[in-house]
């Protein structure tokens, strides 16, 4: 289950006027730790992924570290993610999200949000909350993220000119991404939590939408339209796909692969309430990662 994490009550119930600016993400050195150029230059890298893709005039802090994160059954925690998290009144948020709807898929999900939630609250990470024109009291890091130092991991910095990795080379490219689409607001509090996350409204269990462990699925029609499924929350978090979804916010990825932010990522982040390039660059989509819920975690290949 995911820790509970602080939470901060959001002051805004109104847009605030978007300066035309896109996407920009700043991140710093967790103290005491030290990063080589490369893994600096690669979180970089993977940074700008998002970027390319996501146009809202939103800074977005991140802090950044090594350290050893340990196991868990059947892999190696190789990245983990510890978003700072708003909440706000279901009825504002109501508001901002059809005031923020810029495409058929906003449209389609304000059109099916819940009349209400348990205790009218939602949560958003700080990052999310701003996307939607939210203004939050002051935030200084908006997320940590932090890439194991276990010696058995072998991150590879940057792709090979084919754009995959090498053989049993993790993708730090991926992970790193991942993440930080975490702190984009990718959480869930499916299995932990009664209230809503801005993702969980669109989670659904047959033509139910429910925070409770389980298969569950994406759906921005109210449940009509199964999208793809959600991590069950036994094995790995909910705050992810389901293992083997081809896509970033995937739970796990293995030695030697690399996973873009696909169609399927990116439709997520629009309907919680980001904008999305008309025409993402195509090297955005290089950028691929693997992860476990907001601790990520990534396993090896099974024998």
């Amino acid at each position: 289950m995911k820790a509970r994490l602080p939470l901060l009550a959001l002051v805004a119930v109104t847009a605030l006027p978007q300066p035309s600016q896109a996407l920009v993400i700043n991140f710093t050195q967790i103290a005491g730790d030290t990063l080589l150029p490369a893994q600096l230059t690669a979180f970089g890298t993977a940074a700008q992924a998002w970027e390319n893709v996501l146009t809202d005039p939103v800074t977005v802090n991140i802090s950044i570290g090594f350290r050893d994160l340990g196991t868990v059954p059947g892999g190696i925690i190789l990245g983990g993610a510890t978003p700072t998290e708003v909440y706000a009144s279901y009825s504002a948020f109501r508001t901002l999200m059809a005031l923020d709807a810029t495409s058929a898929a906003d449209a389609t999900a304000v059109a099916n949000l819940p009349a209400s939630v348990p205790g009218d609250t939602i949560h958003l990470t700080s990052a999310n909350a701003r996307a939607l024109g939210f203004t939050t009291p002051t935030v200084a890091i908006d997320a940590t993220i932090e890439f194991t130092s276990n010696a058995a991991i072998t991150y590879q910095y940057s792709r090979n000119p084919d754009g995959g990795v090498n053989p049993g080379a993790f993708d730090f490219l991926g992970v790193a991404g991942h993440e930080i689409g975490h702190a984009l607001g990718f959480i869930s509090n499916a299995g932990a939590f009664v209230e809503d996350t801005t993702l969980d409204l669109f989670r659904f269990q047959g033509t139910t939408r429910s925070l409770a462990t389980g298969p569950a699925f994406f759906s921005i029609d109210g449940g009509v339209t199964d999208l793809a499924p959600f991590s069950d929350g036994i094995t790995y978090q909910t705050s992810h796909w389901a293992d083997g979804t081809p896509a970033l916010m995937a739970p796990a990825l293995s030695p030697g692969n690399v996973q873009p932010i696909t169609p399927l990522d990116l439709k997520a982040m629009d309907v919680i309430g980001w904008d999305i390039a008309a025409v993402p660059e195509p090297a955005s989509f290089a950028v691929l990662a693997f992860g476990l819920g907001i601790l990520a975690f990534i396993r090896r290949p099974r024998a």
